[in-house]
């Protein structure tokens, strides 16, 4: 038997530098983008070897303001539309009401491609598969470098986690991706979520972001309070007809404030985590959930407190509505700008314009709401 040279012998490693072999990698995957979307195809028949995880390019930028609200402010003036009175548009009607939330411009880009409008589910993870109704991925140019060597497969794995940021839009696909605290109750459509965490993912991301409604805690098992039970056992009466098999809620819940469950702590080399919380909630199975303390009413002082408790050495950056009495209207909680643990960007006590009640199951049909005042939308 002839004698294998050493992997790291080969010319490919010796005689190209890293910066060449990293540039080879991504002409190997020509779908990459800096920015990808990661979400959770539920399979509509609940066939759990049909969920999958997928994943799609992300053409938006993290921005600590709400650019949209900005872009109907600037619309409203236009019409002269005076503020308490319903605005028609449309477009800013639908873009409201996006599942895919501060990401409305990937919805629509994904909606483009596929030449149809999958922005009226209720987040970005449901609705079952479109990959059928894609153009063939990029899947046969990369396997064949992930499956060359041990060490160029690693080092291919170390620069696509390394120079991806991960995007999250919804619970369902971060859990998968992160895991759970507390598993989803056996009666909900989120036990077919097995949680398939990259080993990479853990190892060599360096940048993540998640936007969530603002009810996201109602799906985090460890924080279900004993007297929200009853809105959750009504709701697993609501799909399957019968009482939940039993709670399951902590007896000592989990604070949600504190991002426990994003388990930042299992990150080698995490640099950043950027969070976005919407202005309303998600609705779906959980908008007969009551939702308790909503994360304007937390504090800024409990915020940076839970935020500071995390134990990463990377730079949280929130952004997300608070209440009247914190300042500035717009910015940087005073107190954070300068944390190297936790940063807090107060987008004023709420919003001004909201999806209006729907005429049809068309998002585009339906007024958009103003508000004198900056509110949420709680209902």
């Amino acid at each position: 038997m002839i004698a294998t040279d050493p992997q790291t012998q080969s010319n490919f490693i010796t005689r190209l530098p890293y910066d060449i072999r990293a540039a080879i990698y991504k002409e190997l995957w020509p779908s990459w983008t800096p920015r990808q979307h990661v979400v959770w195809h539920i399979d509509p028949n609940a066939d759990e070897t049909k969920s999958h995880l997928h994943r799609e390019p992300c053409i938006s930028r993290f921005q600590l303001h709400d650019e949209l609200q900005t872009e109907i402010e600037a619309l409203r003036q236009e019409k002269q539309v005076p503020l308490g009175e319903p605005l028609n548009d449309p477009a800013y009607r639908q873009r409201l009401e996006s599942c895919w939330m501060n990401h409305w411009k990937c919805g629509e880009r994904l909606d483009e491609e596929l030449g149809e409008e999958r922005n009226f589910f209720y987040n970005t993870s449901i609705g079952g598969c479109w990959c059928d109704k894609k153009p063939k991925g990029d899947r046969d140019t990369y396997l064949p470098m992930l499956l060359s060597c041990k060490f160029i497969s690693e080092e291919c794995l170390r620069f696509l986690y390394s120079t991806t940021t991960f995007v999250f839009t919804d619970m369902l696909a971060l859990q998968s991706f992160v895991g759970h605290c507390q598993p989803p109750h056996p009666s909900t459509p989120y036990k077919l979520i097995k949680p398939v965490i990259p080993q990479a993912f853990r190892k060599y991301a360096l940048h993540f972001e998640v936007s969530l409604f603002l009810d996201f805690q109602l799906h985090l098992m460890c924080s279900v309070l004993d007297e929200d039970w009853t809105d959750y056992n009504e709701m697993f009466k609501f799909l399957h007809g019968e009482d939940a098999l039993e709670p399951v809620h902590s007896t000592d819940p989990h604070n949600p404030f504190d991002f426990h469950w994003l388990h930042l702590e299992s990150f080698e080399n995490l640099r950043s985590v950027k969070i976005w919380v919407s202005g309303r909630r998600e609705g779906g199975m959980f908008s007969a959930v009551r939702l308790g303390v909503p994360i304007n009413k937390v504090g800024v002082d409990a915020l940076t407190k839970s935020l500071s408790a995390v134990k990463t050495s990377s730079v949280i950056v929130l952004s997300t509505h608070l209440d009247d009495d914190i300042e500035p209207e717009d910015g940087y909680v005073q107190g954070t700008v300068d944390s190297s643990g936790a940063q807090i960007w107060r987008r004023g006590a709420g919003d001004r314009f909201h999806p209006g009640r729907r005429l049809t199951v068309a998002l585009s049909d339906g007024p958009i709401e103003t508000s004198e005042t900056r509110v949420l939308h709680l209902d």
